[in-house]
């Protein structure tokens, strides 16, 4: 099974993103903290959640595909300039 992926906290401070992610866990019977991967853990039944805070990965991509797409409007529009100037 693949797991499941999501965003609990986003445009949150790292302590705002912490107490959610642990008000989250606490929701289950079983839960808990794991030091070393600095994540919260639920169980329910067969599944297992693992709940963790993580610095904003969405701004990068954002940031990659927008520079992307000025690249290739930029492209596009001197391939024109040339185009129209060889005909």
């Amino acid at each position: 099974m693949r797991p499941d992926t999501g965003f609990v906290a986003t445009g949150r401070s790292a302590g705002e993103a912490a107490d959610l992610a642990r008000e989250a866990a606490i929701r289950f019977k079983r839960h808990g903290f794991d030091k070393a991967s600095g994540a919260w853990w639920a169980v329910d039944g067969e599944l297992f959640h693992r709940i963790t805070v993580a610095p904003g990965r969405g701004r990068q991509v954002g940031l990659a595909l927008g520079v992307g797409a000025a690249g290739l409007a930029a492209l596009l529009v001197a391939g024109k300039m040339l185009g129209g100037k060889r005909r």
